[in-house]
């Protein structure tokens, strides 16, 4: 089935950069990111297919030069490409300084022993006075007689973001703590948390797995303070609940920094949908096609440097429901939730699981016949790479009325609108984050037509729609401190650990949606 590109881009600026020079005027700056499809062959060396993708990155850069922009990402395995072998990688590996060691601008020592892609990339900023994060393979050499970790080949190979300012120094090396079954990788001994200041405010890089994770997304906004992560990512987009674009909007309202999240662009693997986020606004401009012939596609929006928060306010208590409902089961991505089936009728509907609420309060404003919609909850431990502890409440269309198995099926398509919606979830923790995909398997954009509210006293959150076709709207909570290790995903040669102390805190959430 052939789907029409669905290109965003809805946020509007007093003041445009075009032709103003690359300084911050009026709060504001531009950003750009790259969906990317890897150059790919068999019979190609891995240095020159490397050279190859690099050489697309260069004319990326330039036409965003063109436009001012100020920083531009490019996506995780943007120069290699999916699948590669341990020893493949190492063929276009390069060790990368840490630069809160030593200064490194790679484009002012063309004879030194620095690698031909960590020069390009010097230059490039440098010379397009552009902000560069691109995603690499990066190794160390170890040896077994002082390092018992060192894996067998004597060496670690690490997937990495690197960062050059305007100058062409390299400002960021961070390299990748939750390897999503990346078995011909390795962990960091310890995870890092890599920011920096730039003149359009304090900026981090995390790769994507992370982003499900307290460390070292989490961190770099609580403790380290980032107003802008850089997002390089290859995300396979996964309905319900993990669809990318409307996940990462969900990460930047929760947490209210904008993230520039880059995506590889290969559709047949379900690897589609970029986005630039801003904050508590939600999405600026996003990019997801998977159709299988659709261009990749470079995005470019303007953003504030201090993006809006969430705001903390006192909500309301649903009313009480006591009516007994019917509860049935089913699987939706692998974990077993509790549901309710909605109603034609006007209804309030109630479901718990644990210390999990969820309420809604609902009446249709047209229903498809043949479409089935469920109120449903969760809370458990997510099996994955890595564990992840869940608390959620979603309202999902399923995928056929006459099969209540159906619901948690991968659903893209909707005709059904509501008109009241008001999900209500209780929670143990206070990361939920809110999304919302509509019919075309995309989120609103913008933001549109919705509100997100933290309460920190009551545990709550609400959503409220209005006339549109509704895939899922889910709040997603994540309990990290009840995170656990899957030994049996762990990266070859990788230490350390992923538990930390956490704080649950007392707290609720208000989310508001009207469609119009």
């Amino acid at each position: 089935m052939s789907h029409l590109p669905i290109i965003c881009s809805i946020l509007t600026l007093g003041v445009t950069l075009i032709g103003a020079g690359r300084f911050p005027r009026n709060g504001v700056f531009k950003a750009a990111v790259y969906e990317h499809t890897p150059v790919v062959s068999q019979t190609r060396s891995g240095p020159s297919l490397v050279k190859a993708n690099l050489d697309i990155y260069e004319e990326q850069v330039l036409i965003a030069a063109s436009q001012s922009v100020n920083v531009i990402v490019f996506p995780e395995y943007g120069l290699t490409g999916l699948g590669w072998s341990r020893d493949s990688l190492r063929e276009v590996a390069e060790v990368i300084p840490d630069p809160n060691e030593e200064d490194s601008i790679p484009c002012d020592l063309p004879d030194s022993n620095l690698t031909q892609v960590q020069q390009s990339l010097s230059c490039l900023a440098k010379e397009n006075n552009m902000y560069i994060a691109v995603n690499m393979v990066s190794w160390e050499q170890c040896s077994p007689v002082d390092d018992e970790d060192c894996p067998g080949d004597h060496f670690y190979l690490y997937n990495t973001n690197v960062v050059y300012d305007m100058t062409g120094k390299l400002v960021g090396r961070y390299r990748k703590w939750t390897l999503y079954y990346e078995t011909a990788l390795n962990e960091p001994k310890a995870v890092e948390h890599d920011y920096f200041d730039t003149p359009y405010g304090r900026m981090g890089t995390f790769i994507c797995f992370d982003v499900l994770f307290e460390k070292p997304a989490i961190d770099l906004v609580e403790k380290y303070e980032i107003d802008t992560a850089l997002f390089p990512t290859a995300w396979q987009s996964k309905l319900p609940l993990m669809q990318g674009v409307g996940f990462h909007e969900s990460w930047s309202i929760l947490t209210g920094t904008n993230l520039l999240s880059s995506e590889l662009h290969i559709p047949s693997r379900q690897y589609a949908g970029s986005g630039i986020n801003i904050g508590n606004t939600g999405a600026a401009s996003y990019y997801f096609d998977d159709d299988i012939l659709s261009p990749p596609v470079l995005l470019i929006s303007e953003l504030p440097i201090k993006p809006s928060k969430p705001i903390d306010t006192d909500l309301p208590h649903p009313p009480p429901v006591t009516e007994e409902f019917d509860v049935f089961d089913s699987t939706m991505r692998g974990d077993p939730y509790r549901f309710i089936a909605l109603e034609w009728n006007s209804n309030e509907v109630y479901i718990q699981d644990e210390n999990t609420t969820c309420y809604l309060n609902y009446s249709f404003a047209h229903r498809d016949h043949t479409e089935l919609y469920a109120l449903a909850v969760f809370q458990g431990l997510h099996l994955s790479a890595h564990n992840s502890y869940l608390q959620v409440c979603t309202v999902i269309k399923c995928g056929d009325i006459n099969n209540r198995d159906s619901c948690g099926d991968s659903v893209r398509e909707a005709n059904s609108a509501f008109s009241k919606f008001t999900l209500h979830g209780q929670f143990s923790t206070r990361y939920v984050f809110p999304s919302v995909v509509v019919d075309g398997a995309v989120p609103t954009g913008n933001r549109s037509g919705w509100e997100f509210v933290l309460d920190s006293v009551t545990q709550r959150s609400i959503i409220e729609l209005g006339e549109r076709p509704l895939v899922y709207a889910a709040l997603y909570g994540r309990v990290f401190e009840r995170d656990t290790q899957n030994p049996s995903s762990y990266a070859i040669g990788s230490s350390g650990t992923h538990t930390a102390p956490f704080w649950i805190g007392l707290l609720g959430f208000f989310l508001t949606v009207k469609f119009g």
